[in-house]
Order: C-alpha cells, then sequence, then structure tokens
C-alpha cells in the first residue's frame, strides 16, 4: 500500500508539473521551451544572417514582461488588422517594453504572420536578415514571444 501511495503522489507531482507549464505556455500561444531552445541553437552555433557572418553569442533568457509586450502587440496586429513594428496607436517597439514594465538599455523587435509553427516561424525569421541579426545581436540577454491568431511578435532586450 505504501509502494502505491508513492507512487501516487510521485504521478501527481510529475502530472502537475506538466499541466503547470502547459498553462504558462497557453498564455503566450506559443511553446516557450521549445521557442527558447530554438533561438538558443541558433545563437550558440552562430549562423549567417544574408551575406553577413554572425559569430556565436550567448543564450537568452525568457521573460514575462516581454512576453507581455510581445502578446499586446500581436494581439492589436489581430484585433486591428495590420502587419507592423508600429502600432496602430503609434507606440514603437521600445515604447511597448516601456508601458510593460521592463527597464531596458538594448531592445528589439521581430514579427511574422502566417506560420503555423514554433519552427515555421523560426526559419522565417533567419531568412530575414534584419529579424537574424536581432536573434543573434550579442546586446540581447532576454526573450519573450507571443502569438495571437496568426501574428507572431519576438521581443528581444536587455535590463539596464
Amino acid at each position: 500500500m505504501r509502494k502505491y501511495m508513492l507512487g501516487m503522489v510521485i504521478m501527481t507531482i510529475l502530472f502537475s508539473c506538466g499541466e503547470e507549464d502547459e498553462r504558462q505556455d497557453k498564455s503566450y500561444n506559443v511553446q516557450q521551451s521549445l521557442l527558447i531552445d530554438l533561438v538558443n541553437e541558433v545563437r550558440t552555433k552562430g549562423c549567417k544572417c544574408g551575406s553577413k557572418t554572425m559569430p556565436p553569442v550567448g543564450v537568452l533568457q525568457w521573460n514575462s514582461k516581454l512576453a507581455n509586450a510581445a502578446l499586446k502587440h500581436s494581439k492589436a496586429m489581430e484585433d486591428k488588422n495590420f502587419f507592423a513594428h508600429k502600432g496602430k496607436d503609434g507606440t514603437k517597439p521600445s515604447e511597448r517594453v516601456d508601458a510593460a514594465g521592463y527597464a531596458w538599455r538594448a531592445c528589439g523587435e521581430n514579427i511574422a504572420k502566417g506560420q503555423r509553427n514554433e519552427q515555421e516561424v523560426m526559419e522565417g525569421w533567419l531568412k530575414s536578415v534584419g529579424h537574424c541579426k536581432n536573434i543573434m545581436n550579442p546586446d540581447f540577454e532576454e526573450l519573450g514571444v507571443a502569438r495571437s491568431g496568426e501574428y507572431w511578435v519576438q521581443v528581444f532586450a536587455t535590463s539596464k
């Protein structure tokens, strides 16, 4: 009976942890851990952004304030049917990061539309020279990503 109870406790802990991770991912409509892994794999190996060879750089950490800024912009693009770094309200990425409560010394943003999953959106960002350079920017230390409908937003920053 004790072995059975111990097994049930372990199963409860394992399933509870998994459910928590899934809820966290669903709040931004992305698979957080997969996106961080995909970004950090490219950053640690280095890559080519257009004709420019980008050397390996340090890994990024997830930041929920940046993810909230990303979610707000992805929802705005979906709700107002536009696709741009500048919001319909005139806000720039740096202003959205400010509004999310993140004190930054460097920040940047990638957007995408229409990709079906994390692998596709990463492939698209890496094919775009500007977006690729954001991914490989050694000045960035943190990342947040969100999706609303078919709109993806990736926000990078380093705190003050």
